[in-house]
């Protein structure tokens, strides 16, 4: 089991995911692996100020090895397998804006 399917089950997070581990369509869709963006100042302060106030953090599991240098992005495909809305992460924590996905849904939806 992949530890994304590992965490989608345990969020019950009800969307679909797809997994494919060649890297192909990661690579061709133009995510990357950044060790300077994942471990960037801003994480790091994120994760100490967490310790500091002893909120637990995400363990990693133990019997799953995943890339944690893997940048992640946002996207959406429609009924056609077109992607309309692209989104690379700057950093492990960049998403797009709630209004800027809605936006695009909209777009996706006019004839």
């Amino acid at each position: 089991m992949s530890g994304a399917r590992r965490w989608l089950e345990e969020t019950h997070c009800p969307f679909p995911y797809f997994t494919e581990p060649t890297l192909s369509v990661y690579q061709k869709l133009g995510l990357k692996r950044s060790i300077v963006s994942v471990w960037n100042p801003a994480a790091l302060g994120f994760y100490g100020a967490q310790m500091a106030k002893g909120t637990p953090l995400p363990k990693a599991y133990a019997d799953i090895e995943d890339d944690p240098h893997q940048m992640g992005g946002d996207f959406i495909v429609d009924r056609h397998a077109k992607l309309e809305f692209i989104y690379h992460s700057k950093v492990p924590s960049d998403r797009p804006s709630v209004d800027l996905i809605l936006a695009s849904l909209k777009r996706m939806s006019q004839p």
